[in-house]
């Protein structure tokens, strides 16, 4: 991954495409919607709550969180380079140029979300689930890897 040139630079210098859908719309967006609600609300009904049920309330949440936000990445693709940024974890981004892709691989597996997976050519691999893409955003972005030559398997 390269760390030369910043996310903002690649999105407005380099006028990237963006590849995302609207989480708030997708399963895991309502999911994620009705637990928040559910906690919210059993947070609330209980009067003096003691803080160790605070605390387990908020350890759940932290746990939901981290595990729903690994199914929300979204994609920039620009002349030189791969952004992959993250819905619900703003401080992730992963930047490749296009010179780093082997190749990659689009797959949809059993109750998961959607990802990519980016093969750079040191051999090492990266997998991105991205549950709020519709299909046709994902065959624009394979069209547009196609345009820039990278090998998709």
């Amino acid at each position: 991954m390269k760390k030369d040139i910043t996310p903002n630079e690649i999105i407005t210098l380099e006028k990237a495409n963006k590849f995302s859908g609207n989480f708030l719309f997708s399963f895991y967006g309502f999911f994620s919607c009705c637990v928040v609600l559910i906690l919210w609300k059993t947070g609330r009904q209980v009067p003096n709550t003691p803080v160790g049920a605070w605390l387990i309330l908020t350890g759940i949440f932290m746990l939901f969180y981290w595990s729903i936000s690994g199914e929300t990445y979204y994609f920039f693709v620009s002349d030189r380079h791969l952004l992959v940024k993250n819905q619900l974890r703003p401080w992730v981004n992963h930047i490749y140029t296009l010179e780093q892709i082997k190749e990659v691989t689009f797959g949809s597996p059993a109750r998961r979300s959607s990802y990519l997976r980016v093969i750079t050519t040191d051999g090492r691999e990266h997998r991105y689930n991205a549950g709020s893409l519709r299909s046709k955003t994902w065959s624009a972005l394979i069209e547009k890897f196609r345009q820039y030559n990278i090998k998709i398997r």
